[in-house]
């Protein structure tokens, strides 16, 4: 049996744009509140380029030359730099209703991403993708704007990289995941025009719902909620417990 990743089951909406031009873009620098930085900090940071998502995930300073930050994530150890960086926020800063934030995402293992503050009680955040969920005090952490502008842009940027990759999608229609090609991004809405392999016939998914070479990594356990091939005749996915 084949695994790929977990399922999902967000719907799609129906309308197309042609996807942006530049597909991996240099993200900015904006350190000057992070001169405070020290070894041994606690700190989320982009991982690149071992994972080059634009996302965040929780890390650790071992070093710090200048602008270069090398971190240990995972059990293992990654040079990144101060861009890469956002400083946790202390339990005593008070999270108010439109902040910009790097928080938990709700449906990713341990991984963090933009989002804007809707509620501050509950706090309630709704993120860059369209999620919106109630995520603790502890897993939020403030950015300022034009940070939040930046790391929004570097993600659907590189989400732009799955044009003309194979994936494994799902489709709507019979609810099975199978083998295609991605044709187009459609702007703002985190969505894909899939086509089919076999048929030749399109359709529009959301990004949540299929799996290629850009999958965010996840370490797989048992009991774990994934897709899986059991006949590679027709090279469909269906759902399963690993």
């Amino acid at each position: 049996m084949t695994t790929v990743s977990k399922a999902s089951s967000k719907k799609s909406s129906k309308s197309i744009t042609p996807p942006p031009k530049a597909p991996t873009p240099e993200p900015s620098i904006k350190t000057a509140y992070l001169d405070q930085l020290k070894v041994n900090q606690q700190v989320l940071s982009r991982i690149t380029p071992e994972i080059e998502d634009g996302w965040f995930y929780s890390a650790q300073v071992i070093s710090i030359d200048g602008e270069k930050v090398r971190v240990s994530y995972s059990s293992k150890i990654v040079d990144v730099t101060m861009a890469d960086i956002v400083k946790l926020t202390g339990p005593d800063v008070t999270l108010e209703a439109e902040a910009t934030v790097i928080a938990r995402h709700p449906h990713y293992q341990q991984t963090y991403a933009p989002g804007v503050i809707v509620s501050s009680s509950p706090l309630q955040i709704r993120f860059y993708d369209g999620t919106e969920s109630i995520i603790p005090k502890a897993e939020v952490h403030l950015v300022d704007f034009e940070r939040f502008e930046d790391f929004v842009d570097n993600i659907i940027q590189l989400e732009s990289r799955w044009v003309n990759e194979s994936v494994v999608a799902r489709d709507d229609k019979t609810g099975i995941y199978k083998l295609g090609t991605v044709k187009e991004r459609v702007a703002n809405a985190h969505e894909y025009v899939i086509e089919w392999r076999g048929d030749n016939t399109s359709t529009i998914q959301h990004y949540s719902c299929m799996f290629g070479k850009y999958s965010k990594a996840k370490s797989l356990q048992t009991g774990d909620h994934v897709i899986a091939c059991s006949d590679k005749n027709t090279w469909h996915y269906y759902p399963a417990i690993g």
